[in-house]
């Protein structure tokens, strides 16, 4: 190995003569000053870069060179470093006009990547904090061209990446982790950045950290523009076990989420236009922190909203993950309400691809005095999937009920049955998967009750299952219609969020369900072809009064269903 001085910028520049393989490793040797200059010196164009950037950082200090020479096309240049405690650095390397593209990546002494810059430049930068003394292996990679090369330190606080990353130009890799040693945080944030990039997403800005000494939410600005798409991710350490992502549109509406529960969420958009949009980081249980890292992408090269693939957007519904990744998840929460899959091969976990409104129909098999709930499980590109199940003779017997990817019927014959069920993709595009599964057997309430209402009322639990309502009691059969109102005087509890749930029978009459307070006020209402759901929350105790009708009051007579359900308002059970 031979030193070169530079004295102009009185720095101590560590210059390698490489091997053929391996790479030579070249640590930072201390800073000395008042040598002369060496025939081998770095490029005077690449010092006067790094004079310039030096110059243009008032909260960054150049450290010095921690290595220089000169580098062919497709070869690698290895250089040790080591990061000093409580600092933030910027390990840049420049090239001279003949290399065209450069890439860094930056490893541990395990081999565990810890971040890269694979932009399209001759300028890779790669950034870090470390709150201990940490030693870390900078790779060169000359991409396309060749020529001189230096690889500068600038050190700063976490502050300071992003007038490095602003200055320098480009997208540097930022390192999310902070300890001495590579952080779990880091790997699972590296390791979504890694996949993403190959579909051509990049990261936007530095990666936010966000301490959580307990449960709650906060809130960080993106600005979009509509040529581009985003993924926005959130990794959780510490005690943290759950977080979630919601994003909010400059309107304020909720344009897309990822609510699983996970330590690690993401979600994507291509917005319609340009403005700021609200991202909301939202910690679940435990404390710890979480990581928010933004990422973009061409539009047009991408493909657009359809070629997105995480989380769920909201603002047009179309579901984002594809159907081996739903359906499981989907056979857990329908296993938490009692009903298991069936072995009958018929119907059961059939894939059928829906266009734009298309329809199809398959026969399945109920059996006899049992409940069988029929889910349509919508796959990527399908907005969501409306359900219809008839008998022999065409009766409509079930509508099915909405929640996330799936929708749900349920029905619970007296006899075995053929049914045929009718499917249709709302809007989008896409593979559809039908699963039947079976309860043991029919509630007792259900005896006497129209079988559309006994199937609408045990689809609700579909829509009540991810807001953790509990029932309460039995539901109550009420005669509406004819200039029939159905009153009953109920009461709320403090903190507590208290939802009413109206089934109709066949034909599907319009329902009004409304609640009054004590001096008769309408404080809630909903009406709805064949069902009607109203929920009411407050910290506050109340005494309510719920009021069921047909729309308009002097309709048919018709048996409904009343169903109440509970939960805190906080969003757990009781």
């Amino acid at each position: 190995m031979k030193r070169l001085l530079a004295p102009a910028l009185a720095l101590t520049v560590a210059a390698c003569q490489r091997p053929a393989a391996p790479p030579a490793v070249c640590p930072l040797p201390a800073t000395s000053s008042g040598a002369s200059a060496d025939a081998d010196a770095p490029a005077a164009a690449l010092v006067t870069r790094l004079r310039e950037f030096e110059r243009n950082l008032p909260n960054a200090r150049l450290q010095g060179l921690v290595a220089s020479g000169f580098i062919t096309h497709a070869a690698s240049v290895t250089t040790a470093y080591e990061v000093p405690a409580n600092t933030c650095v910027s390990l840049v390397a420049l090239g001279t006009g003949g290399i065209r593209d450069l890439d860094a990546h930056l490893f541990d002494p395990t081999g565990d990547l810890l971040v890269e810059d694979l932009e399209t430049d001759a300028h890779p930068t790669v950034q870090l904090c470390a709150s201990s003394p940490r030693r870390v292996y900078h790779v060169l990679d000359a991409y396309e061209g060749s020529g001189a090369y230096v690889l500068a330190a600038l050190l700063t606080d976490r502050a300071g990446l992003a007038t490095v990353a602003r200055v320098l130009g480009g997208h540097p890799g930022v390192a999310a982790g902070e300890g001495g040693a590579r952080s779990e945080v880091e790997r699972r944030l590296n390791e979504l950045r890694d996949g993403i990039a190959r579909r051509g997403f990049l990261p936007v800005g530095e990666p936010t950290r966000t301490d959580f000494p307990a449960a709650g939410a906060v809130r960080v600005p993106l600005i979009v523009t509509p040529d581009r798409c985003y993924t926005v991710a959130a990794v959780a350490g510490g005690n943290l076990r759950d977080v979630d992502l919601r994003l909010y549109d400059p309107q304020g509406e909720l344009a897309a989420r990822d609510e699983r529960p996970s330590v690690d969420a993401t979600l994507q958009l291509c917005p319609p236009a340009p403005g700021t949009y609200a991202v909301e980081v939202r910690a679940r249980g435990g404390d710890g922190m979480a990581v928010l890292q933004s990422f973009a992408a061409d539009a047009a090269a991408l493909g657009g909203s359809n070629a997105l693939w995480l989380g769920e957007r909201v603002a047009w519904g179309a579901q984002a993950m594809a159907l081996e990744d739903v359906v499981p998840a989907v056979t857990r929460d329908l296993a938490a309400l009692g009903y298991t899959p069936t072995r009958d091969a018929q119907g059961n976990g059939a894939v059928q691809s829906l266009g734009a409104g298309e329809s199809r129909e398959i026969t399945v098999r109920a059996e006899a005095s049992k409940c069988t709930a029929i889910a349509a499980i919508a796959g990527r590109g399908v907005s969501g999937v409306s359900v219809e199940v008839f008998d022999a003779r065409g009766d409509l017997l079930a509508r099915g009920r909405r929640q996330g990817a799936a929708t749900v019927s349920v029905v619970c014959p007296t006899s075995a049955e053929e049914l045929r069920v009718a499917i249709a993709a709302q809007s989008g595009t896409g593979s559809v998967m039908l699963r039947t599964l079976q309860a043991s057997a029919v509630p007792a309430w259900a005896e006497g009750v129209d079988r559309v209402a006994v199937s609408d009322a045990m689809a609700d639990a579909w829509t009540r299952a991810p807001g953790r309502w509990r029932v309460e009691g039995a539901p109550e059969k009420l005669r509406v219609g004819a200039g029939a109102r159905r009153t009953r005087e109920v009461s709320r509890a403090a903190g507590e969020c208290v939802r009413y749930t109206a089934s109709a029978g066949r034909g599907l009459p319009w329902l009004s369900l409304t609640l009054r307070d004590e001096r008769g006020d309408r404080v809630q209402s909903a009406t709805g072809e064949g069902s009607a759901v109203v929920v009411r929350c407050g910290a506050s105790a109340e005494r309510l009064q719920v009021e069921l009708r047909s729309d308009p009051v002097n309709a048919a007579e018709v048996d409904a269903l009343l169903t109440r359900s509970t939960r805190h308002e906080n969003g757990s059970a009781p």
